[in-house]
């Protein structure tokens, strides 16, 4: 055993240094964020559109200048099998899509996100906006030239070696932690972010349904690429690092084996013996903490799952008989539905966390979602389509209350290899839950297209459980002291203005 290895991962927390927020980096990050999520709600409604539009076109033959239509609400008269086939042929070569940017983005947020508390919080925000910068930019081509669908694979693999969306979220949840208290502040901020992010997505989901029936697929993604350009530049030229380089070479970081150990280790690692408190053992402690984490990251697994994979396929069942919504409808309908859901969840919080605990309303949240499923399960008129995000209206609070007790949990400087963990894990989860999701949904689609709903449901009700026995053992661990996992490379500490 070296001479790393023998350093414990338990020591007291220092208790008495209380940290402020810092205001001024969490404004600028949420003006990031409004941006970003403008060019991105954009970005996956046109692709999510086009696709199957342009599959739809394909094997209607349509005359090309129109292949803007909507295919559904043009060709009332196709007989539903073709439509069927279309969905089928959509959702297959969105699972592609989905896979090929998640797949790599696994090993890529690995490292990111191993050495995100050594080389800074820039790092994990700059990456992502070029790989989207990338991919959007050949998305243009293919739109702009009709070529071949697969022509959108090389810059999906570029965006995804980049660590895709997920190393943005890594960086916006570990800059909050970074500039935030461990308390409630803390989730009120996550919430706060998650509000403006919906702004960002009223204005861009809003826009691209109208902007695609008045000029076409071109221009809109044309939009998307500039916005992506401009928020690298933002990032460049005015977010402030809020976790400093400490190494100043590359031989200075920790080998990859310690880099995982440090990202992974809230959830294997045990802690060697040093001076027992309040009667536990730190062999105990160590072990409900480790117990602590794995409950968390298997709530957090079961909900993402579903969580991540339910708009593109909503978005083919909109589009699909007996609804054919238009483009702007759904824009419309998404726009309302994503951001009234978190404004709500933002009052809800607010009020709500005077009286009653976090992992409480984290828990509503999840049962929320599940309703919210259900009844999309078994939508067949339109007015079902509006009464499943009204039951579902506080399912973003679920994902919030979960990042955020599991970071109140983990030490100042270990935020971002918590957050890390989470990013490595939740583009496999895309991967897998979109791979299973869309799969279902092709194969059913001719039957009963609702089936897909029903299984996500039942993810998150596997969900509600761990987040249940989650807060059983929180709460058998208030007995435990002020302990924090550290390991032998910890540089970051995090800044205040």
């Amino acid at each position: 055993m070296t001479s790393k290895e023998r350093l414990p991962l338990l020591f007291q927390s220092n208790p008495g240094k209380e940290k402020r927020i810092a205001w001024k980096n969490l404004s600028i990050s949420n003006l990031l964020i409004f941006m970003f999520t403008i060019a991105d709600s954009m970005h996956n409604l046109c692709v999510q559109q086009y696709v199957y539009t342009r599959i739809t076109t394909d094997l209607v033959g349509e005359n090309e200048t129109r292949r803007h239509e909507h295919p559904c609400r043009e060709n009332k008269s196709l007989e539903h099998p073709l439509l069927q086939e279309a969905q089928s042929q959509a959702a297959l070569k969105m699972l592609q899509f989905t896979l090929a940017s998640s797949l790599p983005a696994v090993v890529v947020n690995l490292l990111i996100g191993t050495y995100s508390d050594y080389l800074g919080r820039r790092m994990l925000f700059i990456a992502p906006i070029i790989g989207l910068l990338c991919r959007c930019a050949g998305e243009t081509l293919v739109v702009k030239l009709t070529l071949s669908l697969d022509w959108m694979f090389p810059g999906i693999v570029v965006y995804a070696l980049c660590g895709n969306y997920f190393s943005l979220l890594m960086a916006v949840n570990a800059y909050n932690a970074d500039n935030t208290p461990a308390s409630k502040n803390r989730t009120s901020s996550l919430v706060l972010t998650s509000m403006v992010a919906s702004m960002g997505i009223l204005v861009g989901e809003l826009s691209s349904g109208y902007f695609i029936e008045a000029a076409g697929y071109f221009y809109p993604f044309l939009t998307v690429t500039l916005i992506f350009l401009g928020s690298l530049v933002f990032v460049v030229l005015l977010l402030k690092e809020s976790c400093p380089r400490t190494c100043s070479s590359f031989r200075d970081l920790p080998s990859l084996k310690d880099g995982i150990r440090h990202v992974f280790g809230f959830y294997f690692l045990r802690s060697l013996p040093v001076e027992p408190s309040n009667g536990v053992s730190p062999t105990e402690a160590s072990r409900d903490r480790r117990l602590e984490f794995c409950l968390g990251m298997c709530a957090f697994i079961l909900y993402i799952t579903p969580y991540d994979s339910a708009s593109i396929i909503t978005t083919l069942y909109v589009m699909n008989t007996p609804f054919c919504w238009e483009p702007s409808r759904i824009g419309t309908f998404g726009a309302v539905k994503d951001v009234g859901t978190k404004i709500i969840c933002l009052m809800v919080f607010i009020c709500m966390s005077r009286v009653v605990r976090e992992d409480v309303l984290g828990l509503a949240g999840m049962l929320s979602m599940m309703a919210g499923l259900i009844v999309m399960a078994f939508a067949n008129e339109e007015w079902m389509l509006y009464v499943a995000p009204t039951m579902a209206m506080f399912s973003s609070l679920g994902m919030s209350v979960i990042k955020s007790l599991m970071s109140q949990r983990a030490p100042a400087d270990r935020q971002g290899a918590l957050f890390a963990s989470q990013a490595i894990t939740e583009p496999l989860c895309l991967a897998v839950g979109g791979a299973i999701f869309n799969a279902v949904y092709s194969a059913t689609v001719r039957h009963y297209k609702g089936l897909t709903f029903v299984a996500m449901a039942v993810t998150v009700a596997f969900a509600i459980i761990f987040m249940g026995m989650y807060m059983l053992v929180m709460e058998r661990n208030k007995r435990l002291p002020q302990l924090d996992l550290v390991d032998a490379y910890v540089h970051c500490t995090p800044i205040n203005d």
